[in-house]
């Protein structure tokens, strides 16, 4: 039999909000819309997609003490994904929010990421992070994720 990879992903797992106007994009003014909201992050999706495939897996990222942390746990959990993330409770969830054109195209994007430049490059040195990525056949991360995180998993 052979043995499932074991992929740690390290980075994003949000809440992502996507509003689209529905008419001509007028600025400076109340447009009509729509606004979606789920669980996102570039290195979840990607996460989520190969466990459909029989990969095992697990994730470190950052929450906060908020509803939205709670959203983002549970659609981890969902997927199958072992949680390894860090909880601040004094802190909010990252998340991102698009407002899209109704063509699709993108009028302004907030990045309320505040908590993974915060806390990322300290969490990497955690004991139970060594411990994954040792264990780990394959490493998948955010590339936007701050530098010196970045450079601390390299080493590792």
């Amino acid at each position: 039999m052979v043995k499932s990879p074991n992929i740690l992903a390290v980075g994003g797992a949000h809440i992502d909000r996507r509003g689209q106007v529905s008419g001509p994009y007028v600025p400076a003014a109340s447009n009509p819309g729509t606004m979606r909201e789920d669980v996102g992050g570039g290195v979840f999706n990607a996460l989520r997609s190969v466990v459909k495939r029989g990969v095992s897996a697990s994730l470190l990222s950052m929450r906060g003490g908020d509803a939205a942390a709670e959203t983002v746990s549970t659609a981890i959990a969902s997927a199958g994904i072992v949680d390894l993330s860090a909880v601040f409770l004094d802190r909010t969830t990252p998340s991102y929010t698009a407002l899209i054109d109704r063509d699709g195209e993108l009028i302004v994007g907030f990045a309320d990421m505040a908590l993974y430049d915060l806390a990322f490059p300290k969490q990497i040195r955690r004991a139970k992070v060594r411990e994954a990525i040792a264990s780990a056949d394959a490493l998948l991360c955010d590339a936007n994720l701050p530098s010196a995180a970045l450079e601390r998993l390299v080493a590792q």
